[in-house]
């Protein structure tokens, strides 16, 4: 299409509404938590993992051994 007019139709005003409801932003949200958390985890977990081993002697293992957790 060039930019002409249809023959034979006209323009009606139609404005299509969105059938989720806004459900979309809820997903949008829920990724970006999700995405939050887990990387928050997995960048902090050095920290988490060097109490473990040094502090709390709850874990008696190596470093190593108790990054594959």
């Amino acid at each position: 299409m060039t930019g002409r007019a249809v023959e034979g139709r006209t323009p009606t005003g139609f404005k299509p509404i969105a059938l989720d409801g806004g459900y979309g932003w809820f997903v949008v949200l829920g990724s970006f938590l999700i995405h939050a958390f887990t990387d928050g985890f997995v960048y902090s977990f050095g920290v988490i993992a060097n109490s473990l081993v040094t502090v709390s002697r709850i874990v008696e293992i190596s470093k190593s051994r108790l990054s594959k957790i």
